[in-house]
């Protein structure tokens, strides 16, 4: 589809990050049964919308999340039963503690949700082929997650980005900076391709289940390669659970996380091992693996499309559209890599 000029709409601003009132957070911990508190201190990182804090009791250190979220309170409880389903799975994840008489995880007080975890300590995920091949594991596990059918009803669901919605962002970007026009048509073309590729080797739809939502590097915490923990399952949704691996894999064999990073090319060794983790624990056929280079050069063109105007410069979208080329130049090969351990 060819982008035609028009007018773009100016991306809202980051939202300032959220702070804890004088006093929250006491009076959130004395509804969980830790006993007394010894020492609070705030987090500074993820959602700016939803504040963080950690605290060192009687029954251990755990994490202090004011919860935000779409589709409601229920959504919102149901997140936190996949984080425990995913532990049930042998996925390493907090465990979400209850507070005290409660059956839920979530923790309603006055107009603010909250919920509270175990504190996992743990190094950030630094391109390791080990340690993306244990977060692939992990994602294959997650995606083994069998909601009762109220609760998956009760989760948010995401389809993945229309041609015509990639299409206009990049028309719009083409049309707010002449600089940008060579590098927005680059991307779209990368889109087409992905497009025509899955569609000229028959490739399904891919399974549509829970999703973590967020499976990245910077949501995953290790001792050494070992994988000890996932965290953030604040947009777990029902999802097509391909698409997740495809981004997924795309992050996990990038040094950096986010566009706004020095985005390198992918490290050959951890995107294979990702991929081969997965594959391997989920049983993927050879045509949903032959689907994987499309869908990762699909995540990479959505991902600059919704990038913010803060984010966007050429320097950056010509570094997505370079990963992009790096993909479909080593398409065979990667799947030829991963296939042998497929079925």
């Amino acid at each position: 589809m060819a982008m035609q000029p028009r007018e773009g709409a100016e991306q809202p601003a980051t939202p300032p990050r959220a702070r804890f009132a004088p006093g929250e957070l006491r009076a959130v911990l004395q509804r969980y049964p830790l006993g007394a508190v010894h020492a609070l201190r705030e987090l500074i990182g993820g959602a700016p919308q939803s504040p963080k804090a950690v605290a060192r009791t009687d029954a251990g250190t755990v994490v202090i999340k004011r919860r935000v979220g779409q589709g409601g309170r229920e959504a919102l409880e149901v997140t936190s039963r996949v984080q425990a389903r995913a532990a049930e799975q042998g996925v390493p994840t907090p465990v979400v503690v209850r507070p005290i008489g409660q059956m839920n995880f979530v923790l309603v007080m006055g107009e603010h949700a909250y919920e509270v975890a175990g504190f996992v300590p743990g190094q950030a995920y630094r391109g390791d082929p080990r340690a993306a091949a244990a977060a692939g594991a992990a994602l294959a596990k997650l995606h083994r997650i069998d909601l009762p059918h109220r609760e998956r009803a009760a989760l948010p669901t995401r389809d993945r980005a229309t041609e015509d919605r990639v299409m206009a962002a990049l028309d719009a970007m083409a049309h707010s900076n002449p600089a940008l026009t060579g590098v927005a048509f680059e991307l779209a073309a990368a889109w087409v391709w992905a497009e025509e590729s899955m569609a000229a080797a028959g490739a399904p739809t891919g399974p549509i289940g829970v999703v973590h939502g967020d499976f990245h590097g910077g949501n995953t915490l290790y001792n050494g390669s070992t994988l000890a923990g996932v965290i953030d399952f604040d947009r777990a949704a029902v999802a097509n659970q391909l698409d997740e691996l495809a981004s997924a894999a795309v992050w996990f064999s990038l040094e950096s996380i986010g566009l706004s990073g020095q985005l390198r090319l992918p490290q050959e060794g951890s995107l294979r091992a990702f991929l081969r983790a997965y594959i391997v624990a989920a049983e993927l056929t050879a045509t949903n693996v032959g689907s994987l280079p499309a869908r990762m050069t699909r995540t990479l063109v959505e991902h600059a499309a919704a990038s913010t105007p803060a984010q966007r410069s050429t320097e950056m979208l010509a570094r997505v559209a370079a990963v992009a080329r790096w993909i479909r130049a080593h398409a065979d090969e990667t799947v030829r890599a991963t296939l042998p351990v497929s079925r």
